[in-house]
């Protein structure tokens, strides 16, 4: 099932939108829901450079989801969280470290999370895939010379987003986003 709240992450070519793009992550489960705001601001006065440490943002996304004053949505419905351009980084470093944090989010602290990647299938990518145990719980769509591939991810998305805009939970904070 598709997640009742989705994030999208844009990374860039630049080492700043790889630092940020966990405690963005963090910041929009956060604006999910009002106790989990409250959650980042107890998290923050405790400790306000956490998302600065090398692996704090990982962290604080932990720790933001762990189940104290907000409920952790039922693993049926975990958030779905978009990282398009992951190739798009400029060094193949950045992009094994994106997909390192990734791997230590599901196989470490079992957040009730999902990954969609977007990216081309370059040859460390791939391999980081299979050394960080990634291969074993993802399934690759690859949309090259299939056209019907993109139509039905259009389709696809178009599809849940509108159930999403369209659903009652969401109709507070929906009804200040216009409809596509």
């Amino acid at each position: 099932m598709l997640a009742a709240s989705f994030f999208f992450a844009r990374t860039a070519a630049n080492r700043n939108a790889v630092q940020h793009l966990f405690p963005t992550i963090a910041v929009q489960i956060a604006l999910s829901a009002q106790g989990k705001r409250q959650r980042l601001n107890e998290i923050l006065s405790r400790d306000p450079y956490i998302a600065e440490r090398a692996l704090g943002s990982i962290d604080l996304v932990a720790s933001l989801l762990e189940n104290h004053s907000a409920p952790v949505p039922p693993a049926s419905s975990p958030f779905l969280v978009i990282v398009d351009g992951l190739d798009e980084c400029q060094k193949n470093d950045d992009q094994c470290w994106i997909l390192a944090q990734v791997s230590r989010m599901v196989h470490t602290h079992h957040l009730p999370l999902r990954f969609l990647i977007v990216s081309r299938p370059e040859s460390h990518i791939r391999e980081a895939f299979e050394e960080l145990d990634l291969a074993a719980i993802t399934r690759v769509l690859s949309l090259y010379g299939d056209y019907q591939a993109l139509s039905d991810v259009d389709t696809y998305l178009r599809s849940e987003l509108s159930r999403i805009y369209s659903a009652r939970r969401h109709r507070g904070t929906m009804q200040s986003v216009p409809r596509p």
